[in-house]
């Protein structure tokens, strides 16, 4: 029974996000949540997480379990539940513990509403480490992620949801470049394009990190608060946010993971980004306790990968930052999308700077086998 099942109740043509989260009622999301299988009945509903892409809740039933609910943004086709749901049906075969999907009472993976799809995820106890991990925390989870990369290295399963660009540096590039062109001239433009002409320069000085290399099974996004921890240990015991699975080359995983967990700052701190060599250092022995299937080739991609990410994400930050569109607004830090993602493109170049002034540090270790 696949993601196409859906309650007849449900209309079938969606609109984009036109309720703003904070004016859909309580009732609602409690009418959706009821609309799944549960274990009990549904008593509370409240925000969950930092995530910047789906809106995220979590459902608090009568016999005190939790549920994880979540309006699947629109720039993931609905096909990306059956691979979620395939691949996570795995990971628990194989001993992995994940999140899944719960179904709907129709038998379906998602809710219909006007507004998009709803999906209901079991919820995994533990905690979220947002920013300032530790050694030994950075050791447990790139384990896990080794893990996960050697249980999928020669998987042969077909993802349904292709999503066309992602990491596609040079389509990237291009279409920063392209921006700087149509903006050319303007209020915006005299405010960034020197940040966008440094970006470009960088990226045409070096040769790509991961197109010659193998396609396999990958998470996607592993950022720092993609990975769930036990509570009271630095053990991580599961990843989270499955949207971005899909096959591609297993170091744009590493890379940016390190490139996360490795930055002291604020993602939007261009003062005070660094890359931390000992965390790095930590992730590269956790990796090699699990995963002994990279290549030589792969290994030595990994350094040009790091840089090559923090320079992808800047110029996306920038890019954003002319369009005022994509990313979320952070309104607790930033009054409004052009100011959160050009400050953010200035961090993550400065990230990519002390990132190329380390290399020969950052070589040494990702080519050492633990």
């Amino acid at each position: 029974m696949g993601y196409h099942r859906i309650c007849l109740c449900t209309p079938k043509r969606l609109a984009l996000y036109n309720d703003p989260m904070d004016k859909i009622s309580t009732e609602r999301l409690k009418n959706i949540a009821r609309q799944f299988t549960l274990a009990a009945e549904v008593t509370n509903v409240n925000p969950f997480g930092r995530g910047h892409i789906n809106d995220t809740f979590l459902i608090t039933t009568k016999r005190g379990g939790h549920y994880v609910l979540q309006r699947l943004n629109p720039i993931f086709a609905p096909s990306v539940l059956e691979d979620i749901d395939a691949i996570t049906r795995t990971m628990e075969e194989r001993g992995i513990l994940t999140t899944r999907l719960v179904r709907t009472k129709c038998g379906g993976l998602s809710v219909v509403e006007h507004d998009g799809h709803w999906r209901m995820l079991s919820f995994i106890p533990g905690r979220t480490v947002e920013e300032g991990i530790t050694k030994d925390e950075a050791k447990s989870a790139m384990e896990l992620i080794g893990n996960f990369h050697q249980t999928f290295a020669e998987h042969d399963y077909a993802f349904r949801h292709v999503r066309e660009g992602f990491h596609d540096t040079p389509s990237i590039m291009a279409g920063l470049e392209n921006t700087l062109s149509t903006y050319r001239g303007t209020e915006k433009d005299a405010t960034l394009r020197e940040v966008g002409s440094a970006i470009l320069e960088a990226y045409r000085s070096r040769g790509h990190a991961w197109e010659h290399l193998p396609r396999r099974i990958i998470h996607g996004d592993t950022k720092l608060n993609n990975v769930r921890f036990a509570s009271g240990s630095p053990r991580a015991i599961a990843l989270v946010d499955l949207d971005t699975l899909g096959r591609h080359s297993v170091v744009v995983d590493l890379a940016d993971a390190a490139r996360s967990w490795c930055n002291r700052a604020d993602e939007g701190d261009s003062e005070n980004a660094k890359f931390d060599l000992d965390i790095f250092r930590a992730m590269i022995e956790g990796y090699a306790k699990t995963a002994n299937f990279l290549t030589e080739e792969e290994r030595g991609a990994v350094p040009n990968a790091i840089a090559q990410i923090a320079l992808e994400l800047s110029a996306r930050f920038l890019a954003d930052a002319y369009h005022e569109s994509y990313f979320k607004l952070d309104r607790e830090h930033y009054p409004d999308l052009f100011t959160q993602n050009s400050t953010k493109a200035r961090a993550q170049l400065a990230l990519y700077k002390d990132i190329r002034a380390k290399i020969s540090e950052i070589t040494d270790y990702s080519i050492k086998k633990y």
